[in-house]
């Protein structure tokens, strides 16, 4: 039985989505572990595993011959679908200029190739349970964690970078533009710099 090794996000809600008169600017989403790349091997050999009649050298072949066999159909823009696993579809892109004969494409190449897995695919992938891991889930600092913080910053540095506050709570770009934004509005921190190198001090009124 397999399973789904999971944990919690804070990312931040467009105002669009929460509405104008909600006051909860972030929300909480499901995250996926382990979601580390298989290597070649380990996939050959469980396929193996799947199917002992196969040896790992046919497996090695098959994938082989298969990627081979699909690069030459996505390139001449076919759709493929691989039975039990999934359809694929290539995207095509370019660079389009207008000239006096009409539009000319050039620079035409497969940009990418979008994959739409299988009803039996999806099924086989959610055959078993699901498990909470609390490890690594990204939480906005207490308060007195960033209090902290910002004694212990402003007494080495001047400023305080965005990218400065997310390295040290291990905080969302947005989880951290969120914080910062009740800072400054809070009169504990004010905005300084250019908007490409946004950067925060102290305020004299925090």
């Amino acid at each position: 039985m397999s399973i789904h090794h999971y944990d919690y996000i804070i990312a931040a809600n467009p105002p669009a989505s929460r509405g104008a008169d909600s006051a909860e600017p972030l929300s909480h989403h499901v995250r996926l572990l382990h979601s580390t790349c298989v290597p070649a091997n380990q996939l050959m050999e469980e396929m193996h595993r799947q199917e002992p009649t196969l040896s790992v050298g046919t497996c090695i072949a098959a994938v082989s011959a298969l990627a081979r066999a699909l690069g030459q159909l996505l390139a001449d823009g076919h759709s493929v679908e691989i039975p039990d696993v999934g359809v694929l579809q290539p995207s095509i892109s370019g660079r389009v200029s207008e000239t006096a004969r009409g539009p000319v494409a050039s620079d035409v190449h497969i940009s990418g190739i979008r994959f739409t897995p299988s009803t039996e695919l999806l099924a086989e992938a959610n055959e078993g349970k699901a498990t909470f891991n609390p490890h690594g889930m990204r939480q906005q600092p207490t308060d007195n964690e960033v209090q902290a913080f910002l004694a212990e910053h402003f007494a080495q540095h001047p400023t305080l970078s965005r990218k400065q506050l997310v390295g040290r709570f291990n905080l969302t770009r947005y989880q951290a533009l969120v914080l910062l934004r009740r800072l400054v509005s809070e009169g504990q921190l004010q905005p300084a710099g250019s908007r490409s190198t946004a950067c925060y001090t102290r305020s004299t009124q925090g």
